[in-house]
C-alpha cells in the first residue's frame, strides 16, 4: 500500500520525457551501471511524443536493482548446444542450408584472384561469402543466447536466466550494426530507449510477424509437430513483445484473446452464491487498485508542489482514512453488496490502519471460507479456490434458509391460541415436518420438501384439531414457505386489522385527491375500513386540501405502505437478476484484462466521477436492501408473520432462490386486502388462459377460410382481439363492476366479427362454426365470471365482518372505560347502529361514499 511517506510503486505512474525522479531509470541506464531490474515489475513510465505517436520507456526502481551476473563458459557452452537446431532453422530463413553451416565453401573456379585489385588476396565473392558467414554466426549466437534465457526461465532457474540475459545484452551491444535491422531484435535495442521512429519500426514488426505465422503453417503442412511448436513459441514471444503495435491490427485479435485466456484462465465458478461473491470481490479489488493508484499520484503531485501541498494532502488523507475506519467498524454481512465498499477500503488502508487490517482479515477469511473466493490484497487479484466445493456450499446455504422459514412456522404456530389438548399434537407434527438438516447431505432437506409437507398434512389430520384451526395452521405453514397457490385464502385466519393496513397507504390516497379533487369517492372507499376516529382525521386533511392549504399527508408516520414495499422488492429482484447476469458474464472467463480491471469501478476525475452501470447497481442494491430491512423490522402496521415472510423473501432473493418477479411468493403480505388481490390474480390468470385459447381457436378457424388474421386484414384481426378481450373481462367477474354493460359490449363485438366475416365472403358454414365457438367460450367465461363475482362479494363480506367485529370490541372497551369512570359496573355490549355483517356488501360502501366526508 502507498502512504504519504512512501514513494509510489505504481505501474500506471507516468512522467514526461527526462523528468522522472533519479531513482527511476530505464533498462539501458541500469545496464550502463552494471545493474539489472532484478525481477521487479515496471515501476513507472516515461512518455514522449514523436511525429504524433506516443512513445513509452519503462522505468525501474534503482533501489530494487541487482548487479548483473556474468555467465560461466560452461553455462554458455550448454546453452549453445541446446540451441543448435533453433539456429539451423534461422539460417535456413536466410537461404543457407544446414550443410552450408558446417561445410567449408568451395568457390567456383571462375572466381579466380582478381589481379586488377591491388593488395586484395580474395575475390569479391569470397569477401561477400565471408561476410554472410560472419553475419550468420552473429545471428546464430544471438539466437542461442535468447533461447538459453527462455530455457532457464522455463525450468525456473532465475540465476541462470539472468546470466544468459547479461551475455545476450553484451552480444547485442557488440554487434548492433549487424542485428539492428532485424525486427526480431528491435525490442532489445529500442524498447526502453524509444529512439527509433515508429513509422520505420512498425512495418518491420508486421512483416516479421507474418513471417513467423508462415513458418507455423509450413511446419504444420509438412507434419513436423516439433518445428510447428517451436515456430508457435517464437510467434507467441513476438506477439507479446510487440503487443502495442500489433494489437491495433484485427488480424491478430484472436491471437491476443488466446494469450489472455492462457495468462488468465477462466475460474470455475459455480452456484449463485459463489458467482455473486466472486463478482463483488472482483469489483472491490478493482476499486482498491484504482484508489491506490490515485493516492500514489496525489502523493507525487503534492511532493512536486511543495511541503504545503504535502501537509494539505496529509490532512485529507487522515480524514479519508478515519471515514473508512468508521465504515469498517461493522461489516454488513447481512447485505453482501454493501461489503464491496468496506472491502475496497480495507484493501486500500490495511497498510496504515490496524482497524483496516482486522477488517481485511475478516473479509478475506469469510469470502474464502464461505464461497471459495480468494482475494490477494497485495496484487488486488481475485481467484477461485479449486479445492472448494461450491455446489455443496450452495446446497447448505439453501437448506439453511429453508430450515429458517420452517423454524419461523414453529414459532408462529406455538403462539397461536390452540386448545391445550391439541397443542402437543400440533407441535409434534410440525417438529417432525421441519426435521433436521443432515450436514453430510443438505440437498436431501431441499428435495424432501414436498414429501415432508404431505407428511405434515397427514399428521395434522390425525390430531384433534378442528377444521378451522387446521386451516389456520396450514395457512401459516404455506404462507411462510412462500407456497400458497393451493391455499383457500378466504378461509385463512386474520392477522392484520384492515384499518391498520390502510394507515400506511393514506399518504398515497391523499396525494391522488390533491391532484384530482374529483377523487373524493375513491378516498371514501379507501378509508371505509378504518375506525371512525381515523376516518375523521383523513376527512379533516381532505378539507384542508380542498381549501388549497399546504398539509402533511403522512398522518400516521412510520406506518408501512405495503404497495411501496412490494414495488421496492420487485425492483430489488430485477436488479439482483441483472447482477447475476453480470456475475455469469465474469464467470465465463471471456473478459480480457483490459475489460476486467475497470469492471464496476468509479473513477475520480477533475470534472467529477465516472462509473459504469455495475457500480451503480451494486450501490443501489446495498441501499435498497438496508432500507427494506429497516422498514420490515420497524414499520408499523406489519404483523409478526409478515415481518418473517418479508425478511426471508429478501434472503431468498439474495441467495438466488428467487430469480425474477414471477418467482416471488404469491402472497407477500397476510392482510385481507392482499389476500383478496392474490385471489383476483388467480382469477385473472384463468381468464387470460381462456381468452388466449379463444383468440387462437378463432384465428385458426378463420384462417381455414383463407382469410388472414394479421396486419394484412386489420378489420378481422381487431374483431377477433375485441372478442378475446371481452371474454377476459367477463371471466374476471366484470372488472368495471357493471356486468350487464360488459355483456352488452360482448354482444356488440360478436356482431362486429360476424359483419367482418360476411364482408370477407366467408362460407356460411364457417361463420356458423365461428359463432358457435364464440358462444361456447362466452358461456365458459360467464361461468368463471359468476364464480369470480361471488368470490369478490364473499371477500367484501369477510372484510366487513372483520371491521364490524373490531368496531364492536372498541365500543365495548369504551363503554367499559366509561362505566369505570362513572362508578357503574355496567358496560354496553351492543354496538350502535345496524350490524355491518347484516348489510349488503355494496350498501355499506355506498352509504360511506355518499356521506359528506372528503373535501366538504
Amino acid at each position: 500500500m502507498t502512504s504519504i511517506d512512501e514513494a509510489p510503486d505504481d505501474s500506471r505512474q507516468e512522467y514526461d520525457w527526462g523528468l522522472a525522479p533519479p531513482h527511476l531509470q530505464t533498462r539501458r541506464q541500469l545496464r550502463a551501471a552494471g545493474l539489472g531490474p532484478n525481477r521487479q515489475g515496471v515501476a513507472a513510465l516515461m512518455v514522449r511524443k514523436s511525429k504524433g505517436r506516443r512513445l513509452i520507456a519503462h522505468l525501474f526502481d534503482v533501489r530494487k536493482a541487482a548487479p548483473k551476473r556474468v555467465p560461466t563458459p560452461a553455462q554458455l557452452d550448454a546453452i549453445r548446444r541446446a540451441t543448435v537446431e533453433h539456429q539451423a532453422r534461422a539460417a535456413a530463413r536466410h537461404g543457407v542450408s544446414r550443410a552450408d553451416l558446417h561445410t567449408p565453401a568451395d568457390p567456383d573456379p571462375a572466381w579466380g584472384p582478381d589481379t586488377s585489385k591491388e593488395g586484395n588476396h580474395m575475390s569479391d565473392n569470397k569477401v561477400a561469402k565471408a561476410a554472410v558467414d560472419s553475419t550468420l554466426d552473429i545471428h546464430r549466437r544471438a539466437s542461442e543466447l535468447e533461447r538459453a534465457v527462455e530455457q532457464a526461465r522455463e525450468v525456473g532457474s532465475e540465476d541462470e536466466a539472468l546470466r544468459a540475459e547479461h551475455a545476450l545484452e553484451a552480444h547485442l551491444r557488440e554487434y548492433r550494426a549487424e542485428l539492428a535491422n532485424d525486427p526480431h531484435w528491435d525490442a532489445h535495442y529500442y524498447a526502453d530507449e524509444d529512439q527509433r521512429p515508429m513509422d520505420i519500426l512498425t512495418p518491420q514488426i508486421h512483416a516479421y510477424t507474418d513471417h513467423l505465422e508462415m513458418e507455423v503453417e509450413e511446419a504444420l503442412g509438412k507434419g513436423d509437430e516439433a518445428a510447428a511448436a517451436a515456430a508457435r513459441h517464437a510467434l507467441d514471444i513476438h506477439l507479446r513483445r510487440h503487443r502495442e503495435v500489433l494489437s491495433t491490427d484485427p488480424v491478430w485479435n484472436s491471437y491476443y484473446e488466446a494469450i489472455d485466456r492462457a495468462d488468465n484462465p477462466a475460474p470455475v465458478v459455480t452456484g449463485h452464491n459463489q458467482r455473486i461473491a466472486f463478482l463483488l470481490a472482483t469489483v472491490a479489488a478493482n476499486q482498491a487498485r484504482v484508489d491506490d493508484a490515485g493516492l500514489a499520484q496525489a502523493v507525487d503531485n503534492a511532493r512536486t508542489e511543495g511541503e504545503e501541498a504535502v501537509e494539505a494532502l496529509r490532512a485529507r488523507y487522515s480524514q479519508d482514512q478515519a471515514a473508512a475506519e468508521a465504515r469498517m467498524q461493522s461489516i454488513p454481512w447481512h447485505n453482501l453488496p454493501a461489503t464491496v465498499r468496506v472491502f475496497s477500503d480495507a484493501m486500500l488502508w490495511a497498510g496504515n490502519s490496524e482497524i483496516a487490517q482486522e477488517a481485511l482479515n475478516e473479509l478475506t477469511g469469510r469470502y474464502a471460507a464461505q464461497w471459495g473466493v480468494v482475494v490477494d490484497p497485495e496484487t488486488f487479484s481475485v481467484r477461485i479456490d479449486p479445492d472448494f466445493d461450491a455446489q455443496a456450499a450452495q446446497d447448505r446455504a439453501d437448506a439453511d434458509r429453508l430450515w429458517k422459514r420452517e423454524s419461523a412456522v414453529m414459532d408462529i404456530v406455538s403462539a397461536m391460541g390452540l386448545r391445550a389438548a391439541v397443542k402437543g399434537q400440533v407441535a409434534e407434527a410440525v417438529t417432525a415436518w421441519r426435521d433436521q438438516i443432515d450436514p453430510d447431505n443438505p440437498l436431501a432437506h431441499l428435495t424432501s420438501e414436498s414429501d415432508r409437507r404431505s407428511g405434515l398434512a397427514a399428521g395434522l389430520g390425525r390430531s384433534q384439531l378442528s377444521e378451522a384451526d387446521r386451516a389456520r395452521v396450514e395457512f401459516v405453514v404455506d404462507y411462510l414457505r412462500g407456497k400458497t397457490r393451493e391455499a383457500n385464502l378466504l378461509a385463512s385466519p386474520v392477522f392484520v386489522d384492515p384499518g391498520e393496513e390502510a394507515r400506511g397507504r393514506i399518504p398515497r390516497v391523499l396525494d391522488v385527491f390533491r391532484d384530482n379533487p374529483n377523487a373524493g369517492r375513491f378516498v371514501a372507499e379507501e378509508i371505509a375500513v378504518m375506525t371512525a376516529e381515523d376516518q375523521a382525521k383523513v376527512r379533516e386533511v381532505g378539507k384542508k386540501i380542498a381549501r388549497g392549504e399546504k398539509v402533511e399527508l403522512d398522518i400516521w408516520p412510520g406506518y408501512a405502505d405495503r404497495y411501496e414495499i412490494r414495488e421496492q422488492i420487485t425492483d430489488y429482484v430485477a436488479d439482483t437478476f441483472e447482477l447475476r447476469a453480470e456475475a455469469d458474464h465474469l464467470a465465463e472467463g471471456t473478459m480480457t484484462v483490459e475489460e476486467r480491471d475497470p469492471f464496476g469501478v468509479v473513477f475520480t476525475h477533475p470534472g467529477g466521477y465516472v462509473t459504469d452501470d455495475l457500480h451503480e447497481r451494486i450501490t443501489r442494491l446495498a441501499e435498497v436492501s438496508d432500507a427494506l430491512r429497516e422498514t420490515i423490522s420497524t414499520g408499523k402496521g406489519l404483523a409478526a408473520i409478515e415481518r418473517v415472510q418479508l425478511s426471508q423473501t429478501i434472503s431468498d432473493i439474495d441467495a438466488g432462490r428467487i430469480r425474477d418477479r414471477e418467482n416471488l411468493p404469491e402472497l407477500l403480505f397476510a392482510d385481507e386486502r392482499s389476500k383478496a388481490d392474490a385471489e383476483a390474480g388467480r382469477i385473472s390468470e384463468a381468464a387470460s388462459v381462456l381468452s388466449s385459447a379463444a383468440r387462437e381457436d378463432l384465428t385458426e378457424l378463420i384462417k381455414g377460410a383463407d382469410v388472414p388474421v394479421d396486419h394484412r386484414n386489420d378489420r378481422v384481426r381487431y374483431a377477433v382481439t375485441s372478442i378475446s378481450d371481452s371474454i377476459y373481462t367477463v371471466a374476471c367477474g366484470s372488472r368495471s363492476g357493471d356486468l350487464p354493460a360488459d355483456r352488452k359490449t360482448y354482444m356488440d363485438r360478436r356482431d362486429r366479427l360476424a359483419q367482418a366475416l360476411a364482408q370477407e365472403k366467408v362460407h356460411p358454414e364457417i361463420q356458423k362454426n365461428v359463432r358457435a365457438l364464440v358462444d361456447g367460450r362466452a358461456r365458459q367465461a360467464g361461468e368463471i365470471g359468476r364464480a369470480a363475482a361471488a368470490r369478490t362479494d364473499q371477500w367484501t363480506a369477510k372484510i366487513e365482518r372483520v371491521v364490524a367485529a373490531r368496531d364492536d370490541q372498541l365500543a365495548q372497551r369504551r363503554a367499559a372505560s366509561a362505566g369505570r369512570s362513572t362508578g357503574s359496573g355496567r358496560s354496553c355490549t351492543t354496538r350502535p347502529g345496524p350490524s355491518s355483517a347484516q348489510e349488503h356488501p355494496r350498501a355499506r360502501t355506498t352509504h360511506r361514499m355518499n356521506s359528506p366526508e372528503i373535501g366538504r
